[in-house]
């Protein structure tokens, strides 16, 4: 959750680069939003151990997940904002964000410690 909610501070960083002035209030909800998909995300791949094959399934997965977002649910929920966010900087947002949500190893429960299901 920590790593999702760095990942999020980044993605929003990188999404709105061309504003150096981010509201306090961004941050946090940035912050909450990446810590709840990194959550959910680490829940996923919790028994996935190596570091490297799970920062390329984050940085794929939310990658997908980003273009998916960016052209199917942005245009029809707010088509003013969809029109002035690029495309590229969006999708590196995404990859960055995945990378970061997958670079820390989940928690793992004290009864899955040491089982290799």
């Amino acid at each position: 959750m920590l790593a999702g909610a760095a990942g999020g501070v980044v993605w929003l960083g990188i999404a709105s680069r061309r504003d150096a002035t981010l509201e306090p209030r961004a941050l946090v909800v940035a912050a909450l939003a990446g810590a709840a998909l990194g959550g959910c995300f680490g829940r996923v791949t919790r028994r996935l151990i190596a570091p490297l094959p799970r920062i390329l399934l984050g940085a794929t997965f939310f990658g997908a997940l980003g273009i998916v977002a960016y052209s199917f649910c942005l245009p029809r929920v707010a088509p003013g904002l969809a029109a002035t966010l690029p495309a590229a900087t969006t999708l590196l947002a995404a990859v960055a964000y995945g990378a970061c949500a997958a670079a820390i190893p989940p928690l793992r429960v004290r009864w899955e410690r040491g089982r290799r299901v």
